[in-house]
């Protein structure tokens, strides 16, 4: 009797382990979801800034954008505009995605 409820404990944390983890996989994926429709709405796309080492929002429909460190970015549609050229400061190209 001993054994049989022993592999009834076993077979039930096993069962709720893995609806656990169902449950919060479902979760990153609604959450994922959510953010990208939030993000759509507001007009924002994130972006990685290399610099800082954290994601920031700049607004979409911009093929390049760079930052300077300063809290200062450039957003640019033109593939050969390049703020080093005709700024003083140092410009790092940063890129889309991994923001938050």
């Amino acid at each position: 009797m001993g054994e049989l409820s022993r592999i009834v404990s076993q077979t039930h944390r096993e069962i709720s382990s893995d609806m656990m983890n169902s449950y919060r996989q479902r979760q990153q994926v609604y959450d994922k979801i959510s953010d990208n429709f939030s993000r759509h709405m507001r007009g924002v796309e994130s972006y990685h800034d290399p610099i800082e080492n954290r994601g920031v929002e700049l607004p979409s429909g911009y093929d390049n954008a760079w930052t300077n460190g300063l809290g200062e970015y450039v957003l640019s549609e033109d593939p050969g505009f390049n703020p080093n050229v005709v700024s003083n400061r140092n410009w790092q190209r940063i890129e889309r995605g991994t923001g938050r």
